[in-house]
């Protein structure tokens, strides 16, 4: 029985559920057909359940069986036998000689691809020298390993050694001196020092903590040191990552004798040799704490490598592969492609597996959008600087720069995205514009609850149906902002119902927002002229019905002899458990407040669209809102519009309808051009 289950048995009814999963299948260059695919046997005991519900309360415990490997070392190019096969691995301690051949193998075989940045000084950037024991100013071109790690909250860290010892103007002569982290060594949390014990390992002279790398209680020494993360993590040789445990104390698993316990069993039967593996890599990582943050986040999407340390077992994750301690999968030809399906029924990837330089620059920025909204900062006002790393790393592709965390490149389709939780947030307490996804962070609780759900469709099938203008921030002249979003033609404005006056004064450039609408009179505190967005643009007022839809039941008409549930009769219990299944709204995301759909109506009261909105926020509002249009869609046309919040003379982006409208049904409700100030 897998170790800690009779225990967790005890007092409770248990289930051993045997599935046969595909861990991953290739194909030998110059091969044709589907190539090999490779399974693993995953054994799976759950205790504490609760009947034949879709929530299991108890513990579970899996461990898969596999082929073992008949050698522990990388695949030839002359021989594919052993690829994806299991491994033995070291019970007790972490293999360096492992970590050193990856490191030695990305070197190799991803030179495009996983080259460390080389630190050129422009900033003064502090280092620990692990064999002097103390922080020194960075050599230049130096090799250092960076960790990536959460402090935890004050109370963990209380109850598991103490705050720890950081650099401070108190601490920094004491810290300076060869020996000074030795003196502290009591103070110094777990996973810093095995960091350094790892570094030496490894043989690295240098490793790179943000709490004895910057000085902690100076504002003006953060205000440098911050925005030049990209540079730290971007120039690491090694990312070392935490992934074990909740704060600065858990240590690294593995890296000290008996940190980590590992069994294997090993069967050999008919001939055929069996090992026990550990659990894959998204089990291992997507739910740790290091993956709930904002920071970490940011520090694994810039670093070239990544040797992640879990409880489970290690993995190396680098810009082109992800290698595993229990497995075989290290290939010399770099053509050789592997496909890990990782089928484990986990809702959403996006965010744990690196995001590589080689996918579409779009969807680059759109997993790195998602992935980051997913998770959580303990300082909220830390959110542009966690993220201005990725956009320095998307600045080579993105060459226009970024407004606010948009693209300017994409400005219109960067804009329709769609977020969880709360509908809407007090624009006093805002710390980013409301039309950059920004502001759902910055505003936010800090834990993840109001992030981004998803984008609308593809840059390429938009069309550009609204002209946007910022200020220069030097000359406060109107400048407009150009997008790779092709824009409507004379004919296309026209069928848009723009009237020859209008489109004349668009066509010219000659925006007069300003005039058109005051820009001085507004109840609530003036927005920065930073948060401005111009936008001449159409709008009309839609109906938004005040009772949620629920399409669940629409879906669930088969299951009840074709019949559907009174109005007013509430669903039966089974019904109940699947309308919170993965047979729900996919909009809806587990984390934060539910938002629930809406119908959208025009002035005939026929159903246009449907929206997602917060409950809470959708009884504040009036019967009818006004909706802008915000893109278009060639093929079909359609129009995507969002909805608009005025307050005074300036004005808030809100939700966006969960599907575009058809054009027809658009222009049905008379939309007029308006212009806007969005803040």
């Amino acid at each position: 029985m897998t170790p800690g289950a009779a225990e967790a048995s005890q007092g409770g009814r248990g289930l051993v559920i045997v599935s046969k999963e595909e861990f991953g299948r290739y194909k030998v260059p110059g091969s044709t057909g589907l190539g090999r695919r490779v399974d693993r046997l995953f054994v799976t005991l759950m205790f504490g359940i609760d009947g034949f519900t879709t929530r299991i309360d108890g513990t579970v415990f899996a461990r898969g069986i596999q082929l073992r490997a008949k050698t522990n070392q990388d695949v030839t190019k002359d021989s594919y036998s052993d690829l994806l096969l299991g491994r033995s691995m070291s019970p007790n301690q972490i293999d360096a000689n492992l970590i050193h051949s990856w490191v030695e193998r990305c070197a190799k075989w991803h030179p495009e691809t996983c080259v460390p940045h080389v630190f050129t000084g422009h900033f003064p950037m502090r280092i620990i020298d692990v064999q002097q024991e103390c922080i020194v100013q960075t050599p230049y071109r130096v090799k250092f390993v960076a960790l990536s790690y959460v402090w935890g909250t004050l109370e963990q860290r209380e109850k598991e050694g103490g705050l720890g010892i950081n650099l401070t103007n108190a601490t920094e002569e004491l810290l300076f001196n060869p020996g000074g982290l030795d003196v502290v060594k009591a103070d110094l949390p777990k996973t810093i020092t095995d960091s350094m014990l790892l570094c030496k390992m490894l043989g690295i002279d240098y490793l790179w903590v943000d709490a004895l790398c910057i000085r902690q209680d100076d504002d003006e020494d953060k205000k440098v040191q911050l925005p030049n993360m990209h540079f730290v993590y971007g120039a690491a040789y090694l990312t070392i990552v935490a992934a074990a445990g909740e704060s600065s104390w858990a240590g690294l698993a593995g890296v000290r004798p008996n940190s980590r316990i590992i069994t294997q069993h090993y069967a050999s039967i008919k001939g055929i040799d069996l090992v026990t593996v550990a659990r894959p890599f998204l089990s291992c990582v997507a739910k740790c704490k290091w993956s709930s943050r904002g920071w970490t986040y940011a520090e694994k999407f810039i670093s070239t490598r990544l040797l992640i340390l879990t409880e489970h077992q290690m993995f190396f994750h680098c810009n082109k592969a992800l290698w595993y301690e229990d497995a075989v999968l290290e290939v010399e030809d770099p053509t050789f492609q592997v496909d890990q399906s990782q089928n484990e029924d986990l809702r959403s990837r996006i965010g744990h597996y690196k995001n590589t330089p080689s996918k579409i620059i779009w969807e680059r920025y759109r997993h790195a959008v998602l992935g980051y909204t997913a998770r959580s900062l303990t300082n909220t006002e830390d959110c542009e600087n966690a993220f201005l790393g990725i956009t320095a790393v998307l600045q080579e592709t993105f060459t226009n720069g970024f407004l606010w965390a948009i693209p300017l490149d994409v400005f219109d389709y960067a804009l329709a995205w769609y977020w969880s939780g709360s509908s809407r947030l007090d624009a006093s307490n805002r710390k980013a514009p409301s039309w950059s996804w920004a502001s759902m962070l910055s505003s936010g609780s800090g834990k993840g609850a109001r992030g981004v759900s998803r984008f609308a469709t593809e840059p390429s099938k938009a069309r550009r149906l609204v002209f946007f203008f910022r200020r220069d921030p030097s000359t406060q002249a109107l400048v407009p902002i150009k997008s790779s979003i092709s824009s409507p033609s004379t004919s296309s404005l026209d069928d848009l119902g723009a009237t020859s006056p209008t489109y004349e004064w668009k066509a010219q450039g000659q925006v007069r927002v300003s005039s058109a609408r005051s820009e001085t009179t507004c109840s609530d505190p003036e927005p920065p002229v930073t948060h401005r967005l111009y936008l001449w643009t159409r709008a009309t007022f839609l109906t938004v019905d005040r009772h949620r839809y629920d399409s669940f039941d629409e879906r669930m008409t088969t299951w009840t002899n074709g019949s559907r549930i009174p109005k007013g009769q509430n669903p039966s219990p089974m019904m109940k458990k699947l309308r919170h299944s993965d047979l729900a709204s996919p909009y809806v995301r587990d984390q934060g407040e539910k938002l629930e759909q809406y119908r959208i109506r025009n002035a005939r009261g026929r159903h246009v669209g449907t929206i997602q909105l917060d409950p809470q926020w959708r009884k504040s509002q009036p019967d009818k809102m006004e909706f802008a249009a915000l893109l278009g869609y060639a093929d079909p046309k359609r129009v995507l519009p969002f909805i608009v919040e005025r307050r005074g003379a300036y004005a808030f982006r809100g939700q966006l309808p969960i599907e575009p409208f058809l054009e027809k049904d658009w222009l049905e409700t008379r939309p007029v051009w308006t212009s806007l100030v969005l803040c």
